[in-house]
């Protein structure tokens, strides 16, 4: 209710053009990340994003050349391969193992195909769509040390961060590593509030170079500015 009160009251106000990004909206973030996650998100870390799929789609181009490779785990939500072919990089899956509708991590086989095949950048899923998995401390653990020993980029997507149930406990990526200089994260309130169509998401790293890099990317594209209506929401 308190979206569409919003949403209204900027309708009614009449004035839809271009928008400035409010300290409410860094805000917004870096508190929701404190308050579930334990997490303290630094504002100069921060960058908009018009979602999460646009996101790592540019994060690819910029960390990456035509030809290089891209992991996966599958299965896995088709954007993340479509993000991979249709910016002409090349594929790497790595199978989940399914016992009994329970997927775990083959980490002999996921660095084995890094390995082989030259890895530049692994999207990382997290909890993982659409097997419903949230990954335990120390599989995260295991899978950024492998990246890290490889010399690996990781997006880490956490857009699904608030679908916990149960006992389980979400854990952001950037906890579980010391190497900040080569994880990249992305975010957003669509799925836990319904707001994927407004198109809002939160990009951020950590490394001032990597920073940099990521706010060029968006710069270049003219996609760094958002709508009115997703910073109200």
């Amino acid at each position: 209710q308190c979206v569409q009160k919003a949403l209204h009251e900027d309708v009614d106000f009449g004035a839809i053009g271009y928008y400035r990004i409010p300290d409410g909206y860094y805000d917004a973030f870096i508190n929701w990340e404190k308050k579930h996650f334990n997490f303290e998100v630094k504002r100069e870390w921060l960058r908009f994003a018009p979602g999460v799929v646009a996101a790592f789609n540019w994060m690819i181009r910029m960390l990456t050349k035509k030809g290089d490779a891209v992991i996966v785990m599958t299965p896995v939500y088709y954007p993340f391969l479509q993000a991979v072919t249709n910016n002409e990089r090349k594929l790497i899956t790595s199978d989940l193992v399914n016992e009994n509708g329970n997927y775990t991590i083959d980490f002999d086989d996921f660095e084995k195909k890094i390995v082989d095949n030259d890895v530049k950048v692994f999207i990382l899923c997290s909890p993982h769509n659409p097997v419903g998995r949230v990954w335990r401390k120390e599989e995260l653990k295991e899978m950024l040390e492998i990246c890290h020993r490889h010399h690996v980029y990781v997006i880490s997507d956490e857009i699904h961060q608030d679908f916990v149930f149960g006992d389980k406990k979400q854990t952001p990526s950037y906890l579980m590593t010391e190497h900040w200089d080569e994880i990249l994260t992305i975010t957003a309130p669509s799925k836990t509030f319904n707001l994927a169509g407004l198109q809002t998401a939160a990009v951020y790293a950590e490394n001032s170079i990597l920073h940099h890099r990521m706010w060029r990317q968006l710069n270049t594209d003219e996609v760094a500015e958002p709508n009115a209506f997703a910073i109200q929401a």
